[in-house]
């Protein structure tokens, strides 16, 4: 099945509209499942070592250890019908993280920051407020010629585009200081320095036409992609800013700026009240109302629910377990009473027990999920030809979450049963078995 997803692709998107390949859903429940009866088979050949090797542990380890060797079947069904929902929690969260990551990533990298406004010009005259600091101005001229072909200039402001650029440095493939560096400390030597962008290899650009204006050009760097690329198919050429105000104004121009979050109200005062209007605001999340994920993030927080109610069946099921054996366990902390086995040690070999089958499905199950996700995350590429890459998304926030619901349950589960053991009258028991 998963073999079919690659070829077929994770997701389809028809307008504004994207559609899941089922077998995306379809291919991980089976490898949880299978997974997870595979390592119980092993579990199941291991346990009768294990007991063989524990003679000589503490009281409440050898205990936990014949308690599960003799009643191996149902304890490693519980550890599956557990460890199924913690997989599927993993598997949902973690593709719908790295999902909306990629496409946050992507749209950073289209919007160059975390807000771009669009700056209204006046009579021609390209607006220059007065940001301090709390932004970076940024000129977008997009009908440059170049070999024949479009080209598109970018002009930053070398020595602050980079505290409120999207960078990446996997993607851009450079660093700030590098790419930045290399741009501000070039000299002019009668030609405007550049960084050329998603060109292809031995691209040589001499000089780039701006409507009815030549701009000698000197490349000083190259990158495969940077922020503020908004069209992928096409290169493009960043440069100082200050290089193209004495150029042909009639060029097809947009004066822009940059900022981040912490920033942006400041910046949006500072322009209303110097009576600058921004004609339009880009943010990455604006992406997500424009690319329709709603189907994707609805249907693996169904699967989310599911799994969450098939995890309360495993914990039912873990009771019904312990309640099924009650009577035996009883007997056995009586008799152990009688030998000297202490009311701690019982608890702790209740404890260990219930720990070893939740833990134990913790970490198959969610490292399961986790391997799922690496394998299906390529697949949700929206726009493939758009950096960066699909981005993996650890669900670290679930994975902490079920960490404490799992110790939580331990801790009342264990102290229940043995709770239970000790309000049993010992000469009642007994009598009847």
């Amino acid at each position: 099945m998963y073999r079919r997803a690659v070829e077929q692709g994770g997701v389809a998107a028809y307008g504004q509209s994207v559609a899941l390949n089922p077998l995306l859903i379809a291919f991980p429940l089976l490898a949880l499942v299978g997974g997870l009866l595979l390592l119980a088979r092993v579990l199941s050949l291991l346990l009768p070592l294990l007991r063989r090797v524990s003679g000589g542990w503490p009281t409440a380890g050898w205990l936990t250890v014949r308690r599960m060797v003799g009643s191996a079947a149902i304890t490693l069904g519980v550890f599956v019908l557990a460890a199924v929902p913690l997989g599927v929690l993993a598997y949902s969260d973690g593709l719908t993280g790295s999902l909306l990551q990629t496409v946050a990533a992507k749209a950073g990298t289209y919007t160059g920051s975390e807000a771009a406004l669009d700056l209204r010009a006046h009579s021609g005259r390209e607006p220059t407020p007065d940001l301090h600091g709390e932004g970076t101005f940024v000129n977008v001229v997009r009908a440059g010629r170049a070999n024949a072909s479009t080209i598109a200039l970018l002009g930053i402001e070398p020595d602050v585009f980079g505290s409120f650029a999207s960078w990446d440095d996997a993607a851009v493939g450079g660093t700030r200081a590098q790419l930045l560096g290399a741009l501000a400390g070039a000299d002019h030597n009668g030609a405007v320095p550049a960084i050329l962008v998603g060109a292809p290899e031995n691209t040589t650009v001499d000089t780039v036409r701006l409507f009815r204006t030549d701009v000698p050009i000197r490349v000083v760097a190259s990158a495969r992609t940077f922020p503020g690329r908004r069209a992928p198919g096409e290169p493009m050429l960043v440069v100082d800013r200050t290089d193209l105000h004495d150029r042909d104004r009639y060029a097809d121009r947009q004066i822009e700026v940059w900022t981040d979050d912490s920033h942006l109200s400041a910046v949006l005062s500072q322009l209303n009240d110097q009576g600058v209007q921004v004609e339009r605001r880009r943010t990455p999340d604006s992406f997500f109302g424009a690319v329709d994920l709603l189907p994707i993030t609805w249907t693996f927080g169904y699967l989310e629910i599911i799994a969450a109610l098939t995890g309360l069946i495993a914990a039912t099921a873990l009771l019904l377990y312990l309640a099924a054996r009650q009577r035996q366990r009883v007997s056995a902390f009586h008799l152990g009473r009688r030998m000297g086995i202490t009311d701690a040690s019982h608890l702790r070999s209740l404890l260990l027990e219930v720990a070893a089958v939740l833990v134990g499905a913790w970490l198959a199950g969610s490292t399961l999920g986790l391997l799922c996700v690496e394998l299906a995350y390529r697949l949700l590429d929206l726009n493939p030809t758009f950096p960066p890459q699909p981005l993996f998304d650890l669900p670290v926030g679930l994975l902490g979450r079920s960490v404490l619901a799992v110790a939580v349950a331990t801790v009342l589960i264990g102290a229940l049963a043995h709770v239970a053991a000790r309000r049993t009258e010992a000469g009642s028991v007994l009598r009847v078995d």
